[in-house]
């Protein structure tokens, strides 16, 4: 499983909550995480998605 997909599962253990968006840098841009919203970090100046 890819990196980036896991991490919303790993923050859910200990919050006991789903994240609901996922901030990462564009060595990820393809990726798809279900339900989860992925802003992408360097397209623009701030975060774009």
């Amino acid at each position: 499983m890819d990196m980036l997909a896991e991490a919303p599962e790993q923050a859910a253990i200990p919050s006991d909550t789903a994240p609901e968006v996922v901030i990462a840098d564009r060595g990820y841009k393809d990726v798809m995480i279900g339900r989860v919203k992925v802003y992408y970090l360097g397209l623009r100046r701030g975060i774009a998605r």
